[in-house]
């Protein structure tokens, strides 16, 4: 099975907003508004239906056949909101950014480099959504661990825009190391993969620095 990383420059604040919008229904177990505005963002927005195909292939009937009375479990209301959440992607062009198919690469790169495993994780996965939502929304609700893909090996991570620049920062200090990695690595990768790998990684950052907007990552298979 192929794992495929993908990057989408994410308005987090206006998630934020639509999440705060839905906070006193949710706090009272009461999903009929969460369920009626995902289904009309899925209905009215062609890239939230896009990225439901893409991540998968869900289209309107099989969404429709989603539970819309209680008792909900937690899947169902992490499902919902991973809807909304493709509603608040800037950039709607799929595989535009991210690092594809290199992402286990870069882990080892990463790695050779000396980068401790929380700057990995945040650079390859994000802050999951429940940090997101501890961080933002001040609640501990068990469904936000759901929220990713609908997909086999699905995740759904956050890079804040406060973290980017440092990202990006770490990994332009580290290039003098590259190729050094590539010259005493060569067993291990060629220096096509290495250096492709590391620029994906980069491109994401610098997309979401120029739009002045969060990463929210998106790994499926």
């Amino acid at each position: 099975m192929t794992i495929y990383h993908d990057a989408y420059l994410f308005n987090s604040g206006e998630f934020e907003k639509v999440i705060r919008k839905l906070t006193p229904n949710l706090e009272a177990n009461d999903y009929t508004l969460i369920n009626s505005i995902a289904i009309d963002t899925f209905e009215n927005v062609p890239q939230v239906q896009r990225l439901s195909d893409e991540y998968g292939a869900w289209d309107k009937e099989g969404i429709l056949k989603m539970p819309i009375v209680p008792p909900y479990d937690q899947q169902t209301i992490a499902f919902w909101l991973m809807i909304l959440l493709y509603g608040s992607f800037a950039n709607v062009k799929i595989h535009e950014f991210g690092l594809g198919e290199y992402k286990n690469v870069l882990k080892q790169i990463l790695q050779i480099l000396g980068w401790d495993d929380k700057e990995q994780n945040l650079l390859i996965k994000g802050k999951s959504f429940e940090e997101f939502a501890s961080e933002r929304l001040n609640t501990d609700e068990q469904y936000w661990k759901f929220v990713h893909p609908f997909s086999v090996a699905g995740w759904a991570g956050w890079i804040p825009i406060s973290s980017i620049n440092h990202l990006l920062k770490m990994l332009q200090d580290d290039e003098v190391n590259l190729s050094k990695l590539v010259r005493e690595e060569t067993n291990k990768f060629d220096s096509e993969t290495v250096l492709r790998a590391y620029e994906r990684a980069k491109q994401m950052l610098v997309a979401a620095i120029n739009s002045g907007l969060d990463l929210c990552i998106i790994i499926s298979g």
